[in-house]
Formats: structure tokens, C-alpha cells, sequence
């Protein structure tokens, strides 16, 4: 059955990342932005070392849904999928792990059922522990399985490190390659790369690669697999593994445009400014009524506004994606070369890449602070959220009334603190009922260990004159960052 022309086809995307801690907001806001920008629908995380119970919060609005696995013990291991808002994912059931070692989500995306399952393998006794996951998973497993995270091990010494050994005994790869087998998992970056070199992780201590991170999908499902590759090593110590799955899922191709708030190039302000005059100065015409012209103007500054985007977007996704080449190519370069000058480069390059992601974080926190800035005084989604919360915290369920009864009536409450307040505020009315001056200076004795020269509490008591009220506006620094003394209230004051 076609399609609406409306809607375009879109497969899975899945992304495996081993991102070596999570914990600075700066790393989770830059993997949500690089994961965003390579269109990844199914994201998967190790190492991601959120300890159980208090973890911080690794979604947006571009990854909304998301699902975790964190250690108890200690801030270390951990296991996270998170999901793209293009993927609409009915859940059905999820299994984590109290060690931090998998996390299995099942669920049905376009009416097709899928299970998705994030690894991360200890160091040693890999078998051990693959066996034992790979158990509980073909048990919860339904539809297609796909399987991705950081084995610790590589499968074939020979082709996934740079040395053609390895430190694993060769009876441990053995029963990894059994575990996989009974379950029919295959190697999708092998299987659509044999006999290639490539690799994941780079150890600067032995000064080998080695290819740690895997993706699999069943025997039976290989042929969904349209493409996978390894991408270039940013941030982390690991690359990233992408994957792209054929799906039935379909989205909608349209956006909708917003003001882009980054555009305040002086250059850009007075072409606008003259592009305006200009509009008006044509179109002002009697025989055109005046809300057509109001409307007329907003396409043609959308329009100016969106050629200057696209062209900022296309200069800057050109030049991140040469430092990306640049950087594949020097790690090419260096799986054979082994040369320290080639290292020293590849390092210069993926500084460049971090001080454009840098920048892409920073403006990331000032569109959130505009936004705060924007709708902190405005009756809506947020500000209702904020009083939630304050409704939350302050929340009385009893409250003991005065023959000594619990009650958790709002009107005996309300009750309650009206009288307790009254008592406290009535004090002077009543004479007699307040505290004595003795009472009150036995109280301070013990608490107030220095005291005011007399010259200053007398200055302290005397009113407040003209000239002191006057200094203290002209010192006012005025609402569009102008110096003190020449703000609005000076001026008025003069």
C-alpha cells in the first residue's frame, strides 16, 4: 500500500557508544547533540557510571524516552538505551541488572516487535559473564533481536587488533563464539567487512588498537542490515559503531521553522534593517491594505533569516565533517604507521573538532536560559511545573490539632496556622502578653557576642536623607548594560 506523499521512509539507526562516564553535564549534553546530528534512532550506552538511585537525567527533547541499568555499588559500569522521538516504541516489558551489565528493553515500534540489548563485559571472565546474560536474554528475547555494547574482548585477535594477538586466552574467545553461536548473533561489522582491519579503541599504554564495541542481530534478520561502519573517535576513548536496520517505520517529512536566535552578526542586523526599509518603501502603497503588508514582510524576513542559516549550517556541517574525515584518516594512518607525529596530529584535529562542539554546548545553555528568561514570569507549562514542585515540598498531610487529635482536613489545617499566626501578631495588642525586655536580653546574651559602636548605631538610626537616596541611583546601572550613573532612574532624578 503506498504511502502518504507527506511522509518519507525511515530506518533504524543504531548507535553503540562506550562514552567512559557520564557524570559532567557538558559529556551527556555533547553525546545527545552528536547522536542527534548522525540521525540515530536507537542509542546505546556503556560505561555510562550513574550509581543506582542518583542519577542525573540524560534525555531531551530529541531522545525523550530512555531506559537504564545502573550499579549499586559504586559510580562505575552502567548500561542506558535511549530512544529518538521519530521512534514511536510501545513498551512492553525491560530487565536490568543491579551489577550494571545489561539492560534488555522489549517492545514494539510500527507494529513490529523488537528487543533491544545493551552489554558491557568485565575485563576478565568475559565468558563467564556473557554466558550467563546471553542465558536470561533468550528467555526474554521476542521479534528482532539486536545485541550492541563493549565486549571487552576482540573476537579475532588476528583481524580486530593491531598486534594480531592477544592477551585473552584462546579458550575464553572459544566459549564467547559458542555463547554467540546458540543464540544465532553475528557480527554485522565483520560480516559486512571480512577480512578488513579496523578498530574501536586505541590504548595508549600498549600502543595497540584493538576492536572492543560490537553490534549483532540474528542469523535470520542479516539481511535488514543495509550498511554499518566505524565512526571516528571524538570525546570518548572508544569509537562509535553505527549500524542502519530497514524498518516499516515511516515520519513525517515537514518542520516546523523557528526564529534562529544565534544570527546577531552586525553585518546581518543592518542587511535586515535595509532589506526592511526597503519592503516597506516598495509596498506601501494605498491600493494595498495594511495587514497584507504586515503579513508580507514576516515571509520575506523568514526568508532572509533561512537563507543565512542554511548558509552558517552548510559552512559549519562542511567543516566538522573534514575534521571527521581527517580524523578517520589519521587513525587509518596510525593502525600501521604507529608514528608519535601521526598521534600528535590526530590529537590537534580532535581538538579542533572539541572546541566547535564546545561552542555548540555553550549556545546550547543560552537558548536554555532564554528560554527560562522568556516564560519565568508567563502562567504556563513551566511556571507550572516550578509551583508543582513547591506544592510538592510543602505538603502537610496532619497536622495535630489542640485537644491533641490528628486531622488531615485542608480546613482544620488552614485553621491551625491562622490561629498559630494570630497568637504570634497579636502579642502587642494584648498587653502583657509579649516577651519582657529581660526576657529578651537573657535570650541574645548567649547569642550576640559583639555589639555596635555607639557612633554607628546612631547613624544606623537616623532616616534616610536625600543625598544618600540620590547617590544610590545614580550608582544604578542602567537596563541595556550602560555605565553607573547613566541608567533611567539617574536620569529622572536629575
Amino acid at each position: 500500500m503506498p504511502q502518504p506523499s507527506s511522509f518519507t521512509p525511515q530506518p533504524l539507526r543504531c548507535l553503540t557508544y562506550n562514552t567512559k562516564g557520564l557524570n559532567i553535564p557538558e559529556k551527556r549534553s555533547r553525546l545527545l547533540r552528536e547522536a542527534h546530528a548522525n540521525r540515530t534512532s536507537v542509542l546505546f550506552l556503556q560505561e555510562t557510571h550513574f550509581r543506582l538511585g542518583s542519577a542525573p537525567q540524560l534525555l531531551n527533547s530529541n531522545f525523550p524516552q530512555g531506559y537504564f541499568s545502573d550499579f549499586y555499588g559504586s559510580k562505575s559500569r552502567g548500561v542506558a538505551i535511549l530512544f529518538s522521538k521519530t521512534v514511536p516504541l510501545i513498551m512492553e516489558d525491560v530487565l536490568t541488572d543491579r551489577d550494571g551489565r545489561f539492560l534488555f528493553v522489549r517492545g514494539t515500534i510500527a507494529e513490529k516487535q523488537y528487543t533491544f540489548a545493551s552489554l558491557y563485559l568485565p575485563n576478565v571472565d568475559q565468558h563467564r559473564c556473557l554466558r550467563k546474560i546471553l542465558r536470561q536474554l533468550s528467555s526474554f528475547a521476542e521479534g528482532t533481536l539486536v545485541v550492541a555494547g563493549d565486549l571487552n574482548v576482540p573476537l579475532d585477535p588476528r583481524l580486530d587488533t593491531s598486534a594480531g594477538r592477544s592477551s585473552v586466552p584462546q579458550c575464553v574467545l572459544q566459549h564467547i563464539r559458542r555463547s554467540l553461536d546458540e543464540l544465532q548473533l553475528v557480527d554485522i561489522w565483520r560480516a559486512f567487512h571480512a577480512g578488513e582491519r579496523d578498530y574501536s579503541f586505541f590504548s595508549p599504554v600498549h600502543a595497540s588498537y584493538s576492536r572492543l564495541d560490537y553490534l549483532f542481530v540474528r542469523q535470520c534478520d542479516v539481511l535488514l542490515v543495509d550498511e554499518t561502519y566505524i565512526l571516528a573517535q571524538t570525546w570518548s576513548d572508544h569509537c562509535p559503531l553505527l549500524t542502519v536496520i530497514s524498518s516499516p517505520l515511516f515520519r513525517p517529512s515537514e518542520r516546523q521553522w523557528r526564529l534562529n536566535t544565534s544570527l546577531t552578526d552586525p553585518l546581518f542586523v543592518e542587511e535586515m534593517d535595509s532589506c526592511l526599509r526597503t519592503f516597506f518603501t516598495e509596498n506601501n502603497s494605498p491600493d494595498i491594505p495594511v495587514p497584507t503588508i504586515w503579513e508580507a514582510h514576516k515571509a520575506v524576513v523568514r526568508g532572509a533569516f533561512i537563507s543565512r542559516a542554511t548558509a552558517l549550517k552548510r559552512n559549519r556541517t562542511s567543516l566538522i565533517q573534514t575534521l571527521l574525515n581527517d580524523i578517520r584518516d589519521l587513525e587509518l594512518r596510525h593502525h600501521t604507521s604507529a608514528l608519535d607525529s601521526d598521534y600528535a596530529q590526530l590529537t590537534i584535529k580532535r581538538k579542533e573538532l572539541n572546541d566547535i562542539l564546545n561552542a555548540d554546548v555553550r549556545f546550547a545553555a543560552q537558548k536554555a536560559k532564554c528560554h527560562f528568561a522568556l516564560l519565568e514570569n508567563k502562567p504556563g507549562r513551566l511556571l507550572a511545573r516550578i509551583l508543582r514542585k513547591r506544592q510538592q515540598a510543602s505538603y502537610i498531610a496532619r497536622i495535630k490539632l489542640p485537644d491533641g487529635t490528628l486531622s488531615s482536613r485542608p480546613d482544620h489545617i488552614l485553621d491551625a496556622f491562622q490561629r498559630f499566626y494570630r497568637n504570634i501578631y497579636d502579642m502587642d495588642r494584648v498587653p502583657g502578653s509579649g516577651p519582657t525586655v529581660e526576657t529578651i536580653e537573657a535570650y541574645l546574651a548567649d547569642k550576640v557576642t559583639r555589639t555596635l559602636r555607639p557612633e554607628v548605631s546612631t547613624l544606623l538610626d537616623a532616616p534616610v536623607t536625600g543625598e544618600e537616596i540620590l547617590s544610590v541611583l545614580r550608582s544604578l546601572k542602567g537596563g541595556g548594560g550602560e555605565e553607573p550613573g547613566s541608567g533611567w532612574a539617574s536620569r529622572r532624578v536629575l
